[in-house]
């Protein structure tokens, strides 16, 4: 319980992990949608905007390059936690780890949701036919992966990518 409630403190969690070596990407709270965008431009785009609250992903924009992105992450964000966090991007394989007591107790990676259009289906379709339709994807403990969903994170990166 102490473990989760400094988890989804971001600030604590990396000084935290500073402190014990572990390397950091580059960041810092900001309070305006202005100061996010000077916050990235100190940083150096690419840059990632999230909730400082935030959990599973939820209100996380990766990969953001320009002031419109950063500005309208910060926007997004502001509405579903408690400040909002501009860092380093850095690229490369998601990985989550747990230790209980020193051990190393549960890793999972995390994957890229796509899907593969077929020139009728709209993507909420498709992530309902070719993702969701997975039966290890559920709401509840007994499923180990969570259904994927059009949040306003991922309907920033459709829209980026050109898609309605």
């Amino acid at each position: 319980a102490i473990a989760e409630s400094i988890s989804r403190d971001k600030d604590l969690t990396k000084s935290l992990l500073q402190s014990c070596g572990v390397p950091v990407p580059e960041g810092r709270m900001v309070d305006s949608a202005e100061d996010a965008w000077e916050a990235a431009e100190d940083i150096g785009v690419p840059v990632v905007v999230k909730p400082y609250d935030g959990n599973h992903g939820r209100g996380l924009f990766t990969n953001l390059m320009t002031r419109e992105e950063v500005e309208t992450a910060y926007a997004v964000d502001m509405e579903e936690g408690h400040g909002v966090i501009v860092g380093r991007f850095v690229t490369g394989n998601e990985h989550r780890l747990l230790v209980v007591g020193g051990r190393l107790a549960a890793a999972a990676m995390g994957e890229t949701a796509s899907v593969v259009g077929d020139g009728t289906s709209t993507i909420e379709e498709l992530i309902e036919s070719q993702i969701n339709s997975d039966p290890r994807r559920g709401s509840t403990e007994e499923h180990p992966l969570n259904f994927v969903r059009l949040d306003s994170a991922a309907r920033l990166e459709l829209k980026r990518q050109g898609y309605a």
